[in-house]
């Protein structure tokens, strides 16, 4: 396989019933990031998504630097007034019955997709 360049997705829960719950009852999906590389990488301006047309349904702030051989997890959560104190939260929800992820550039240039399938149970697809 390719080493990539970029970090990439690493874990994907979609249909999680019961691992995090936000602050109004409600359970959230979310996706890990790893970087796999030797170095940092700084993830500012880079975008989240999983629509194509609109490559930046999430946009890491200035200042995200994942280190060398680190994981990131970004929860997804469109409620109102949850999850204040994570950092690293996108507005858009994974969808179970399968989805398509895009890790882009600040230029809009793809580093990683995660084809995430059908999801079932609580168990999170690596």
């Amino acid at each position: 396989p390719q080493e990539s360049s970029t970090p990439v997705f690493s874990r994907v829960m979609s249909k999680n019933y019961r691992l995090r719950f936000a602050d109004l009852g409600e359970t959230i999906d979310w996706m890990e990031l790893n970087n796999p590389t030797e170095a940092a990488f700084d993830l500012s301006g880079y975008g989240l998504t999983n629509n194509r047309k609109k490559p930046f349904l999430y946009t890491f702030p200035q200042g995200t630097v994942l280190e060398a051989g680190a994981r990131l997890t970004i929860y997804c959560f469109t409620g109102l007034g949850a999850l204040e104190n994570e950092p690293y939260c996108a507005a858009f929800h994974i969808d179970a019955d399968g989805d398509t992820l895009f890790l882009v550039s600040p230029t809009t240039a793809i580093c990683d997709t995660d084809h995430a399938g059908a999801q079932g149970g609580t168990a999170s697809r690596a």
